[in-house]
């Protein structure tokens, strides 16, 4: 029996991979740096491990790893969230031990950095908004003058949409902190899909893309609903095979009214698409040497995080006046964190946010920082 480790148990995606893999006949242990993470109750694992901050100390997160690996018998080490950058950063020496899912380092870096949506889209059936980095002001003012401020400022390596500025005035663009890595990008509008991968060797093995319909503003979404869509399906397998992609990949997409589909990020890690994957095409399929095609979600499947659906969407709703389409959506998909044979998360989910919220008053930062200032990398140098 094979046996897997799960890195980043606090996102409900490594809960959801946690079950998957249980389900399908693997021993599953999990890790993070957390005290409560929201899968730890889950009668799905066979241990959990807390590990070392990695922001903190890579080189001390990834010996801690290294010794979790050989003292469990590890055979697959699957990251889930942004700690997948320094298990990167540490691949050479990891994969000495067992099967590492992440791209190589520099893939991972160059993949994350945003301001390379134009190169990344070359090859591809799809666009790249016109993107440049911008080092000062004058440089901002330049490319919201050129554009009639129909444009996007945000950091090179962030996530969350964390300090997103879109339209910005001209007094926004000199409140600015320029010593960061920002990027101004084309602003473009239309759907939005959030589109994600996993892959072996460059190998395309399960694809989703998803509408995100209820989210918290223009940041992570909590309802997903499968979309059925060739174009991103093929984007997405000429990238895997471009950049000879191992293990999870995700893309932030828009599609026009004039059909015309714009790359706005990449993210090498996993994203809430994992949760749209059920038993019947769930993501440890990939490994199987019999696999025949790329495993999909079935057709307008849905699923949400019903805690956020409620203490998010519904406010929201009630506001806008719209809780008979928040009560159409409620009824018509299944939380991704409940499971009548897994009922630990449930408290879990509660624990965690308690943890959570004990963070952010601790580091005086908000909730969503609070979530990933230990394990987020943000370009500086990993020597």
């Amino acid at each position: 029996m094979k046996r897997i480790l799960i890195t980043g148990l606090r996102a409900p995606v490594a809960l959801d991979l946690a079950r998957q893999f249980h389900r399908s006949g693997w021993q599953v242990i999990a890790a993070d740096s957390q005290h409560l993470p929201i899968g730890r109750l889950s009668n799905t694992l066979q241990s959990y491990h807390r590990l070392p901050a990695a922001a903190l100390d890579h080189h001390a997160y990834a010996d801690a790893v290294a010794d979790l690996i050989q003292r469990e018998r590890i055979d697959v080490l699957l990251p889930t969230c942004e700690e997948a950058f320094f298990i990167a950063r540490h691949k050479d020496k990891l994969s000495e031990l067992c099967e590492v899912l992440t791209s190589d380092w520099q893939t991972m870096q160059f993949l994350h950095d945003k301001a390379n949506v134009t190169e990344i889209v070359k090859g591809t059936d799809l666009n790249a908004p016109e993107t440049q980095r911008v080092t000062n002001v004058e440089e901002a003012r330049a490319d919201h003058q050129k554009h009639a401020s129909h444009i996007v400022l945000k950091k090179s390596f962030s996530r969350f949409a964390r300090g997103v500025v879109i339209k910005p005035t001209t007094d926004a663009l000199t409140r600015l902190n320029y010593t960061d890595n920002w990027i101004s990008q084309q602003f473009i509008t239309g759907q939005e899909y959030c589109v994600y991968g996993f892959a072996l060797n460059g190998d395309l093995k399960a694809f989703c893309a998803y509408r995100p319909t209820f989210r918290l503003g223009t940041a992570s979404s909590y309802y997903f609903e499968n979309v059925t869509d060739p174009i991103l399906q093929k984007f997405a397998q000429d990238v895997c095979r471009k950049y000879h992609i191992h293990g999870q990949i995700s893309f932030d997409i828009i599609k026009t009214e004039n059909h015309q589909y714009y790359l706005l990020e990449c993210n090498p890690r996993a994203t809430s698409a994992v949760h749209l994957f059920p038993a019947t095409a769930s993501l440890p399929q990939v490994f199987n040497d019999d696999q025949i095609g790329i495993i999909t979600p079935p057709p307008h499947h849905k699923t949400m995080l019903a805690l956020a659906m409620v203490l998010l969407g519904l406010p929201r709703a009630l506001k806008r006046r719209e809780l008979s389409r928040w009560w159409r959506a409620w009824c018509s998909a299944k939380d991704a964190l409940f499971s009548p044979q897994d009922l630990g998360p449930t408290l879990g989910q509660f624990l965690a946010l308690g943890e959570g919220l004990y963070l952010a008053a601790k580091h005086r930062c908000d909730p969503v920082t609070a979530t990933t200032f230990d394990t987020e990398w943000n370009g500086e140098p990993l020597d």
